[in-house]
């Protein structure tokens, strides 16, 4: 009974209004608005229309690129994290905690992932003894690791990203 009646008080406001401004109903009102906005569209010059294009197309590339700078950002972190150890709910845990200014270089980046490193070890993996090696599988199963590659150990986590970051230049190159 309450909706029906805020219905009715909504009506008539709206009835009120279009009476109010010298029309007989809410569609000749909007009719009015949409012919008052056309008039004005017409008015504008064709370079006006173009500037206002223009300035709409650079306004949406502004965008693009903070967004784009701003995942770049995230990535770069990211990946510095995960090279420390930082995986699943604990890098997201870490990526929230990360004191890091949005323009910082490569330096401040590892400082502040060893200070957070030494605030919160518990957020970093450490790797355990014998890491690596899977337990034969139950019922003498083959065990579903691959097998060891020759040559060398596993890269970090994070190794790959920033060596890509690297690559593209977003970070400079180690020594």
């Amino acid at each position: 009974m309450m909706a029906r009646e805020k219905d009715q008080g909504s009506r008539a406001g709206r009835r009120d209004l279009v009476e109010k401004l010298g029309f007989t109903s809410a569609a000749e009102l909007e009719q009015w608005v949409t012919q008052q906005r056309d008039a004005e569209q017409e008015q504008l010059t064709d370079a006006q229309r173009r500037e206002q294009d223009l300035s709409a197309r650079e306004t949406a590339a502004a965008q693009r690129e903070a967004a784009a700078a701003a995942r770049e950002r995230s990535a770069v972190r990211r990946s510095a994290l995960a090279g420390r150890g930082a995986v699943g709910d604990n890098l997201e845990d870490a990526v929230a905690l990360l004191r890091l200014a949005d323009d910082a270089d490569a330096t401040a980046l590892e400082e502040a992932v060893t200070d957070l490193q030494s605030r919160r070890p518990e957020l970093f993996r450490v790797a355990a003894p014998g890491a690596g090696h899977v337990p034969p599988a139950p019922g003498g199963a083959p065990a579903s690791a691959p097998p060891p590659r020759p040559g060398g150990s596993a890269p970090k986590p994070g190794e790959g990203g920033l060596a890509m970051a690297r690559r593209r230049g977003l970070l400079p190159p180690s020594s």
